[in-house]
């Protein structure tokens, strides 16, 4: 596999527990690359914020999305509810 193949297969990958923890590691840390996808503060506090309001099925769902699915889905959701998940 090349190194772009590679790349590209961690983009899609699901974030699971590790990259939930992860992305925790950014909001304190600052900007890093979680599955290949760079994250900077503020994505990471959306949806650290968005999953944390989940319930345990929702939160469970999110985990199988990839990095920039879920910050979409964050984004688009915490602007539908001006800001408040």
């Amino acid at each position: 596999m090349t190194k772009r193949a590679h790349q590209e297969a961690q983009r899609v990958k699901p974030l699971g527990e590790e990259g939930i923890e992860a992305i925790r590691k950014v909001m304190v840390e600052g900007y890093q690359k979680v599955n290949e996808v760079l994250v900077d503060a503020f994505s990471a506090s959306a949806i650290i914020r968005v999953y944390d309001a989940l319930n345990p099925a929702n939160q469970e769902l999110f985990r199988k999305m990839p990095v920039a699915k879920a910050a979409d889905v964050s984004f688009k959701l915490l602007n539908r509810k001006g800001g408040a998940a």
